[in-house]
């Protein structure tokens, strides 16, 4: 798939993390970025995210900013190449896409990403 025809798919724009996790099977992962469709995730750890492809994740800060219960599924992997020889065996980007949200859990994502990405910038 094209930029152009991603860019086309995507309702809502991405925002920059600086810092949050998200929480998943006692495990937690990496927020790259994030929107009010889902996120992109760096998991680094091969064999456990092939394991979960649909559930309930939580989202966590770098304060006491969290929402528990997001329904999810896994949308897209890519594998992340060699850079200059610096690989990390297993590590992935992964997206994740947002279930039916409710509109609590709507109005405290967008919250979320207003302060923990660069969209309050």
């Amino acid at each position: 798939m094209n930029v152009a025809a991603l860019a086309d798919r995507r309702q809502n724009p991405r925002y920059a993390v600086e810092y949050a996790e998200f929480l998943v099977s006692g495990r937690f992962v990496e927020v790259v970025d994030m929107s009010l469709q889902g996120l992109a995730i760096l998991d680094r750890d091969a064999g456990f995210w092939p394991l979960v492809q649909t559930g309930r994740g939580s989202l966590y800060g770098d304060d006491r900013l969290y929402l528990e219960g997001i329904p999810f599924r896994t949308a897209n992997e890519v594998v992340l190449p060699d850079v200059a020889g610096a690989r990390v065996p297993g590590l992935r980007r992964l997206g994740i896409q947002f279930g039916s949200l409710t509109p609590a859990q709507q109005e405290r994502l967008d919250f979320f990403i207003w302060v923990h990405s660069t969209k309050s910038a």
